[in-house]
């Protein structure tokens, strides 16, 4: 029975097209595999995303190194108020989730299985609940704010926009790297045919 790749073969497609067709689930163009096989085979250029993420990071340092210390100070203040909403929202959040997990639970416990063989699925969703309840629903080791002074906020924050800075070129280098080697993958191949 032919697959997707070797039905062209019974309507005397050349060797060139048919090679062309397979590359398509391998290497540089697998990213192709699942486009009609006309698609033309294009050539193949850097994604824009990391050298935008760069240039945010750039212009969010920028804005940071202006910044006054009143205004790193109520930016501390405005990310400490909204870290402790955001803590408060996680526990509320998770408290819901355990009456929940508990509610089924009893449900669970006070089922009578049909049969005999229904005793082990009872038990399996009994161990389900009490181990997802484990890892699903401790409050106690909550995320706690922690109150930074301007200073420290603006340290921090001019710290992750350098931080992303650099990430996002390493990564569109590296980018770069990978769509010149897919190019050339592609280039051999036609020139090998």
């Amino acid at each position: 029975m032919p697959t997707g790749y070797t039905a062209a073969i019974a309507n005397d497609i050349s060797f060139k097209d048919f090679v062309m067709q397979c590359a398509r689930s391998r290497g540089a163009l697998i990213e192709m595999r699942d486009d009609p096989l006309d698609t033309p085979i294009p050539k193949m250029e850097p994604s824009d995303y990391h050298i935008k993420q760069q240039q945010i990071a750039a212009d969010e340092g920028q804005r940071l190194q202006a910044m006054t210390t009143e205004e790193a100070e109520i930016e501390a203040q405005r990310d400490f108020e909204q870290a402790c909403a955001d803590n408060t929202q996680s526990i509320e959040k998770t408290i819901k989730l355990r009456y929940k997990y508990e509610a089924m639970l009893e449900q669970v416990k006070a089922w009578k299985p049909p049969t005999a063989e229904h005793v082990e699925l009872k038990q399996f969703m009994i161990d389900q609940i009490v181990d997802s309840m484990k890892f699903d629903c401790n409050t106690s080791i909550g995320y706690k704010p922690k109150r930074l002074t301007g200073a420290e906020w603006l340290k921090k924050k001019l710290d992750a926009a350098v931080d992303n800075y650099k990430y996002h070129q390493d990564a569109y280098l590296k980018e770069v790297e990978r769509v010149e080697s897919r190019n050339r993958w592609v280039k051999a191949l036609v020139e090998s045919l």
